[in-house]
């Protein structure tokens, strides 16, 4: 009876990998792909209807599905009833009455969802970001002493940098990846004293040694790259990021924070360290902006994301 019963577990294994893999016609693999998806939960909070991604409400909010995810699923909430969705863009994504939406190509639909809480009416909305590509935001950022962050446009101390607020704002908004580009010898906290050692850097072109790399950068095939404005141009450690890696096949969207030059002339100087690559227009924002005008840097984010991303 036991090398039958190891007979029967050895076909039910093969049937169950040969469900799953099969060979093609060139001797290569092919796994059947699973249906992967991403869920949401509603939630009553003061009356007010909310969309819990984890503990984060997304209500009101953009909400970015990553490569390779098929399905969002929202689960309801027993306080609620009568529970309704409806999808503002068929043609991106379809929502079903118990909350599963499909999502059909890359775009952006609203799901708008109403209920009944105590006998009223509640509404939300979330907007579903759906992308093919898999993205990375590579950023440098610097805290510690910065410009225009003090009282009267002074110098000031914060304790996160300007670019990393708008590159975290960036993967939330599109479902990317963080890489935070680091030097291996920090830059001092003082401001005038990291000013110094910028403007030496520039002028001898350095490269400075980075701490770590980027995982899987083969995988990635848009990389958002963030950075401040340090004496009109990047920060010298960009030049050693993108010296690092092969761009070829992909897509570079910059971004920058600056007190009132733009992006300078960093998007040509991007195109000359990787002349193969595709680029896309960048971002750039006031770092004071950045730091205390939270909603207002996401709301010019996602319009630029609408053109760069969405093709709007």
């Amino acid at each position: 009876m036991d090398k039958v019963k190891k007979i029967a577990v050895g076909l039910l294994a093969f049937v169950l990998v040969f469900s799953s893999c099969f060979m093609a016609g060139n001797g290569k693999k092919i796994y059947a792909a699973q249906e992967k998806s991403s869920s949401l939960k509603l939630s009553v909070s003061n009356g007010k209807l909310v969309i819990l991604s984890g503990k984060k409400n997304m209500a009101g909010r953009t909400y970015a599905v990553k490569s390779g995810i098929k399905t969002v699923r929202i689960t309801g909430n027993k306080k609620l009833s009568k529970v309704k969705y409806t999808s503002s863009n068929k043609k991106v994504l379809a929502v079903n009455n118990k909350g599963k939406a499909t999502l059909k190509k890359p775009g952006r639909a609203d799901i708008k969802i109403t209920a009944k809480y105590n006998k009223k009416t509640i509404t939300g909305k979330i907007t579903i970001r759906v992308t093919s590509k898999k993205i990375l935001v590579a950023y440098f950022s610097r805290a510690g002493q910065n410009w225009n962050v003090g009282p009267d446009n002074s110098i000031g101390n914060i304790k996160k940098g300007n670019t990393e607020i708008v590159a975290e704002m960036i993967a939330e908004k599109t479902g990317a990846d963080l890489h935070k580009i680091q030097t291996k010898k920090a830059y001092p906290s003082d401001y005038m004293e990291c000013v110094k050692v910028a403007n030496k850097e520039q002028e001898e072109d350095a490269r400075p040694e980075l701490k770590s790399s980027v995982k899987n950068w083969d995988s990635y095939d848009v990389v958002f790259l963030g950075y401040p404005i340090w004496c009109a141009d990047m920060p010298m450690a960009l030049y050693t990021f993108l010296e690092s890696y092969d761009f070829s096949g992909k897509t570079i969207i910059p971004f920058c924070t600056n007190e009132g030059s733009g992006l300078a002339d960093t998007e040509a100087a991007i195109k000359e360290s990787c002349p193969e690559v595709k680029m896309k227009q960048g971002f750039e924002i006031e770092g004071n902006v950045a730091q205390y005008s939270r909603k207002k840097t996401g709301q010019k984010i996602e319009k630029w994301l609408k053109k760069v991303i969405d093709g709007k």
